[in-house]
């Protein structure tokens, strides 16, 4: 039997994020913070590190106790930019570092407010900085901020008494640029709100992402458009109901721009079909992946040629491909690479390129290897691996337990896929079973090194971590297929997975349990209003009345578009949807669990369920964490969330 994995166990892993590989290939800037945040913090703790590709040395180069995160090379590769709030917690700056030593100056001077969590219950952080990008020359930065606090914004509290006038005196994320030598900053955009961007070739514009108002669920009924660095007038290029973009490049010759479009269900999951766009006439996006390698999340094109380097997710797998930006037929794509691996960052997978397009970095994982980062060199027959940071070492030795892809038939036919841990030395035979909902629900799980999988197999539990129909990592098809989903055919994926384990021989059918967050919580609680075939279930920051939750959260489409279903002209589908309509019928323990300041799930969808399930007798308890938003930071939240958790399944385990 390995060695039983603790909470703090779980916590030694190093966040190790946004790999960016130097012009020439040589080195790779990359973030590594702690895995939670102090009570005092906006966010975690973390520092810039530089990895060298020939030499496989690793130094960190920034110090301290702020948040160093960001990195970003100068087109020369001689400077790195980052953001940080080493002068006061919370308020992050631009700050440009030489390789050549010196300390780091200072680019921007905002003045902001400081909030506990990454973004505010509005949606949004007056004066945070969200994005920043070199110009193509290195000449100045283009940042991307939200509207700081005016005169007559704080003359109109004072009167008030500290009212909040609701969605009114909007605070846009606009584009601005600081020169480099000068310091001078200037703003592009105007009373609109931009989500992303990216530089064009020739300097004179951004493709953005732009909305009328600067709340989340505006994110949901974006348009692309085209902004004149001169004029900050926005040019609207598409836009589709129902349809949500990121991911937007321009392409090499400045004549035609790239973008990726799902039904989405969160601003940071964004994965589906590929499209170009070409300028200077009407036209119509061209959709160049179709379906054919999943769930495409990132793309380059390689300098001096039409190719396009494109990741994506396909039946679990991570897959690299060359694809030809400006074909439409069938063969215009060659695959590199399909690997049982899973690409960070987490919530949207990334890599980086040279500027000759020989070289790529990214952070990746494996089933049973934890997160390091890695750099590839790019051939016409592949891709040649090497591991240039060995900074999770210490997580390898709970490798032991074994992660491994499983796959059965859902009430309907359909293959669905799942991850399965089971512990080690023992048989596997009518073990307790835990089953992990993912959020999203547009997200899926992939070939990680899932710790907190490891914790509950070393307490002697199986677990099963289901990938149903709505996830990425299938394609758009498999992804859309929640629309119109009002019978809860996930759900009937998962308990397939669970009928799966037991008719193997692997799960008691008397020891099942059932937990996750967000959407995941949403499943949680729904499952115990559908079935009582589970012993108990956590539901953490889940959704228990689709109703009320559209009219408190901030990002109001998602179920809209998700669900095919309107508030207004079907409530009785929301009603449908629903756990605490069915509130009569659940008879299941379950433990609920919830951050006060939750911006995206508010805490009153925890509150309601609890005060249903107290109601009617329902063994339930209701925990709230102070200070936290969508999901645990706070070291001592995480801590005790894993106990609680742990501690409600085995309180309710089969005697023996």
């Amino acid at each position: 039997m390995t060695t039983t994995i603790s909470p703090e166990d779980i916590l030694k892993e190093r966040i190790i994020s946004d790999a960016q590989i130097s012009p020439d290939g040589n080195r790779v800037a990359l973030t590594v913070a702690e895995a939670f945040k102090e009570e005092d913090r906006t966010m975690a703790r973390s520092n810039i590190w530089i990895a060298d590709v020939r030499t496989g040395s690793v130094r960190q180069l920034t110090t301290g106790t702020s948040t160093d995160y960001m990195p970003r090379w100068s087109p020369d590769g001689k400077e790195l930019a980052f953001l940080s709030d080493r002068v006061e917690k919370g308020k992050f700056q631009l700050y440009i570092l030489s390789l050549d030593g010196g300390e780091a100056i200072q680019l921007t001077n905002v003045i902001g407010e400081v909030t506990h969590l990454a973004v505010s219950p509005s949606g949004m952080s007056q004066g945070e900085i969200t994005q920043f990008a070199w110009s193509p020359l290195g000449n100045s930065i283009a940042y991307l901020m939200y509207d700081s606090e005016t005169p007559e914004d704080s003359a109109r509290k004072e009167e008030s008494g500290g009212a909040l006038e609701f969605e009114e005196h909007h605070k846009y994320g606009r584009i601005w640029t600081v020169e480099i030598e000068s310091k001078k900053t200037k703003r592009i955009t105007k009373d609109y709100h931009v989500w992303e961007f990216d530089w064009c070739p020739d300097e004179r514009s951004f493709v953005s992402l732009i909305a009328d108002e600067p709340y989340e669920w505006t994110w949901h009924i974006a348009r692309i458009a085209i902004i004149p660095l001169e004029t900050g007038e926005p040019k609207e290029i598409y836009s589709k109901w129902s349809k949500q973009f990121g991911g937007l490049r321009w392409s090499v010759d400045g004549k035609s721009v790239f973008f990726i479009s799902a039904t989405l269900s969160d601003r940071p999951l964004v994965g589906g079909d590929l499209f170009r766009i070409d300028l200077g006439a009407e036209s119509e996006p061209v959709n160049l992946s179709r379906n054919r390698f999943g769930s495409v999340h990132w793309i380059s094109q390689l300098p001096g040629t039409k190719n396009l380097l494109v990741y994506s997710v396909n039946m679990t797998k991570s897959v690299f491909c060359l694809l030809d930006g400006f074909r439409q037929d069938e063969d215009n794509f060659e695959i590199l690479s399909e690997m049982d691996i899973a690409l960070g960052n987490r919530a949207w997978p990334k890599f980086s390129i040279d500027k000759n397009g020989r070289r790529l970095a990214m952070v990746r994982e494996e089933l049973n290897a934890p997160a390091e980062v890695w750099c590839a060199v790019i051939e016409d027959n592949g891709l040649k691996w090497t591991q240039l940071t060995h900074l999770n070492d210490s997580l390898l030795q709970y490798g032991e337990i074994k992660g491994e892809l499983v796959e059965w038939s859902s009430f309907d036919g359909l293959k669905i896929q799942g991850l399965a841990y089971f512990p080690v030395g023992v048989r596997r035979e009518h073990l307790p079973l835990i089953v992990r909902a993912h959020g999203g629900p547009s997200t899926c799980y992939g070939y990680r090194y899932e710790m907190e999988a490891r914790f509950f197999c070393s307490h002697g539990y199986a677990v099963l971590l289901p990938n149903p129909r709505g996830s990425q990592g299938r394609g758009v098809k498999f992804l859309e297929m929640h629309r119109g989903n009002i019978e809860g055919d996930d759900l009937k994926d998962i308990l397939a997975g669970v009928d799966y384990f037991v008719e193997r021989g692997w799960a008691d059918p008397k020891d099942l349990f059932l937990y996750g967050g967000s959407y995941g919580g949403y499943l949680a609680m729904w499952a115990v209003s559908q079935t009582e075939r589970f012993n108990s279930v956590v539901a953490d920051f889940g959704i228990s009345n689709m109703l009320s939750m559209h009219g408190g959260e901030w990002n109001t489409y998602w179920e809209i578009f998700v669900f095919d279903i309107n508030p207004y002209s079907q409530p009785d589908l929301y009603n449908k949807k629903s756990a605490v309509y069915y509130a009569k019928k659940i008879r299941t323990p379950t433990l609920i669990i919830h951050g006060r300041e939750d911006p995206c799930v508010p805490v009153q969808q925890s509150y309601e369920f609890f005060r249903a399930l107290k109601e009617l007798g329902v063994e339930t308890k209701l925990v709230v964490y102070p200070r936290e938003g969508h999901g645990w930071q706070e070291r001592k939240h995480k801590l005790d969330s894993y106990r609680r958790h742990l501690a409600w399944f085995e309180a309710h385990k089969k005697k023996v």
